[in-house]
């Protein structure tokens, strides 16, 4: 028979189980019914779409609230864009606190996820931003960004321009690396349009010489879909 003793030691483990489940349960239910006041705006911004200031502020304040209650890496990367967003919404004066902000929500998404290529690139954003010019430590980044996921879904372009503009501060070791990377990007066709819109500036389209000079195949094969370029936005303003 089981005794009395034993029922109640058993009754008093399956309480202390189901108050360790709630404890764990109901925090991430309560942030995922509050999430759902900010997932609009999230999801705009995952589509690429430009949301109105204030709603990029109502989406600030959703995932702060959200992550007191639950760190999901996916709140603390909402967090992130909406601050990455404001920046352009907001005057020259009041940039360096949201530039600090997305900072700050970038690394709590890497704490959470850290093999996270747009976490690390966003940085590198911010860290030129900071600085007002390109810095070793925001290269240094963006090299991370790189290593962690180098074919970063949606990606391919947008590190690439911010490559390119922090060129000189890597070192030479590294600058070979990614001339064979930008070399791979070039190979495929479907990203060609889009270097050439990066490149419209002159020294960007130094630096990506620069990159291609150990692939003097692709570097011949830029320099005439680049005359291509040139001469059609002539056609289109003429």
């Amino acid at each position: 028979m089981i005794k009395s003793t034993d029922r109640i030691s058993v009754a008093l483990a399956g309480l202390v189980f189901a108050l360790a489940v709630l404890y764990l349960v109901v925090p991430r239910l309560a942030a995922t019914f509050l999430a759902l006041n900010g997932d609009a705006i999230a999801n705009e911004l995952a589509t690429g779409e430009m949301p109105a200031a204030a709603d990029l502020r109502k989406l600030v304040v959703n995932r702060t609230d959200v992550l007191n209650r639950d760190r999901d890496p996916r709140y603390a990367r909402d967090l992130s864009r909406a601050y990455h967003n404001l920046i352009e919404k907001v005057e020259w004066a009041n940039q360096g606190s949201i530039v600090q902000a997305v900072r700050d929500a970038s690394l709590t998404e890497l704490t959470m996820r850290p093999l996270n290529a747009v976490a690390w690139w966003r940085l590198g954003v911010m860290e030129n931003n900071r600085a007002g010019r390109p810095t070793r430590k925001s290269a240094m980044y963006l090299w991370r960004s790189l290593q962690v996921q180098a074919n970063a879904p949606g990606m391919t372009t947008t590190r690439l321009r911010s490559i390119l503009d922090n060129w000189l501060q890597f070192d030479a070791a590294e600058r070979r690396v990614l001339g064979d990377h930008v070399a791979d990007i070039w190979r495929e066709h479907r990203h060609r349009r889009d270097l050439l819109k990066i490149v419209e500036r002159s020294r960007r389209q130094a630096t990506m010489r620069a990159a291609l000079l150990n692939h003097f195949d692709m570097l011949g094969q830029f320099e005439a879909e680049l005359v291509k370029a040139q001469k059609r936005k002539a056609q289109k303003k003429n």
